[in-house]
């Protein structure tokens, strides 16, 4: 089971909204702003300042946070479609998990548009096979491995390919084990890539006990 770690939780005194303590703004000027100065067994000291009407924020109950596993689904500028996971993202909910990794994705600047995620927490990926498809790139030559969670989300992710013009493999599905483990992926798409490479070698003939090639 996941240990969730726990995040002070802050309410703005004006606007209700709920952040968590590391996004407040530091407060300014509060012996103009409270009833009562800071140390006073009446003085009820805020977090700090709202990010968005700069109100005063005080604690609230704290709330749990899980890790989750995050797939972003994305479109290049030059149009081919993308996926990547992001796993671990500390976060409250699903929706939280989502704008955190949609906001590291963002920050690639081959990313033009970001389509959604799809969430998991790691327990339940545990014990699950992962879905792979093969994806053609922007020639023949050009193969993608990509990961996926589910049968489902593999399936998705070969519509929104094709909705690019991308041709896919049907779904492969392995074990998780094999595909945690390190470099494993990268190295199938490796051997993917080296089909390039295909010839036909010289094979080596004995004729009369003396080898040559043809």
């Amino acid at each position: 089971m996941i240990k969730p770690d726990v995040m002070p939780m802050c309410q703005c005194d004006n606007c209700s909204k709920i952040h968590s303590a590391d996004k407040l703004v530091e407060a300014k000027d509060l012996d103009q702003r409270l009833d009562y100065p800071i140390g006073h067994p009446d003085c009820k000291e805020p977090s700090g300042e709202c990010p968005d009407c700069g109100a005063l924020c005080y604690p609230v109950e704290p709330v749990a946070l899980s890790n989750w596993d995050v797939t972003v689904h994305y479109q290049t500028h030059g149009g081919a479609a993308g996926a990547r996971t992001i796993r671990g993202i500390k976060a409250a909910d699903e929706d939280e998990a989502i704008e955190k990794a949609n906001a590291t994705v963002r920050r690639d600047p081959r990313v033009a548009k970001i389509h959604g995620g799809d969430v998991e927490t790691p327990s339940e990926r545990e014990d699950r096979q992962v879905y792979l498809v093969i994806q053609e790139g922007g020639s023949s030559a050009e193969l993608y491995l990509r990961a996926h969670a589910s049968r489902e989300l593999a399936e998705k992710d070969r519509i929104r390919c094709a909705a690019g013009a991308f041709r896919t493999s049907p779904v492969v599905a392995i074990p998780r084990a094999v595909a945690d483990t390190p470099g494993f992926l990268e190295a199938v798409e490796m051997a993917l890539l080296a089909h390039q490479g295909l010839e036909m070698v010289d094979t080596p003939v004995k004729p009369a006990g003396k080898a040559r090639f043809r």
